[in-house]
């Protein structure tokens, strides 16, 4: 009779054990899926979806919000800030503040990801938050290299300045979706 409670009791621990295994296994692999998605979007042929213009629909929705006409450079000054960009304005976001003056949801950093999101999906805002910061991250040093390369003279050109930002943001387009198609190409079993 002893034994027969006893192998009871060892049964339910066991029951209980692996429910306790179980659950931190799920723990684990929930912590890595979010993890994954910082990285790269959690949706299948994630590729097929940017190869539709892009560029031109970030370019043509920043047009909308800050009509071409009307607006400053990206580099406004010859002896500015380290910062390429001089600091938070239409063209970025960084460089948060107290005050909301609508930058963080018009800027250009701000529109690429809104078109990368209404592209890939809203399951991968925060690939398309990292895309966003790293794509602002390129214009910036492009914008600082040709400064440093054509002299103010050439580059104080407002023309210019923008052709080498949409430029850029082409080109951190077209990166992603080699990376992208070389991810779906190797993609683990689970997506």
């Amino acid at each position: 009779m002893q034994s027969a409670a006893l192998g009871l009791t060892c049964k339910d621990a066991l029951q209980v054990f692996s429910q306790n295994e179980t659950l931190a296994l799920q723990a684990q692999v929930n912590e890595l899926k979010t993890l994954l998605a910082h990285h790269r979007p959690p949706i299948t042929h994630a590729a097929d979806k940017m190869r539709a213009p892009l560029c031109n629909l970030v370019r043509d929705t920043f047009d909308i919000l800050h009509p071409p006409d009307s607006r400053l450079a990206p580099v406004t000054h010859e002896y500015g800030p380290d910062d390429p960009r001089g600091g938070r304005s239409i063209w970025s976001n960084c460089n948060y503040s107290l005050q909301d003056d609508g930058l963080e949801q018009n800027s250009l950093q701000a529109v690429i990801m809104q078109v990368l999101t209404y592209a890939l999906e809203d399951t991968s805002t925060d690939y398309c938050q990292t895309q966003s910061h790293k794509a602002i991250t390129a214009v910036e040093h492009a914008l600082d290299g040709t400064r440093q390369a054509s002299g103010w003279d050439i580059f104080s050109d407002q023309q210019l300045q923008e052709d080498i930002v949409f430029d850029t943001i082409y080109r951190h387009f077209c990166n992603m979706l080699v990376e992208l198609d070389d991810w779906d190409n190797n993609a683990p079993k689970w997506f």
